[in-house]
């Protein structure tokens, strides 16, 4: 039952939520387009598309 709960709870958020906001850094932005061929742009019209459901914050590791 819990599954369900948390399926239900992920669909109402996912189609009330119009707005995805990217914080991009400078790494980033140039490794997708070298290493991937993909502009930071096609990305996240992949998001705002609701064509994937992002779970959690992505946060890079740290690496000192």
């Amino acid at each position: 039952m819990a599954l369900f709960k948390f399926v239900e709870w992920l669909l109402i958020w996912l189609f009330e939520n119009d707005e995805f906001s990217f914080e991009w850094d400078k790494g980033n932005q140039s490794k997708n387009k070298q290493k991937h061929g993909i502009e930071t742009k096609e990305i996240e019209e992949v998001f705002k598309s609701k064509l994937v459901v992002p779970l959690g914050v992505q946060v890079a590791p740290v690496i000192n």
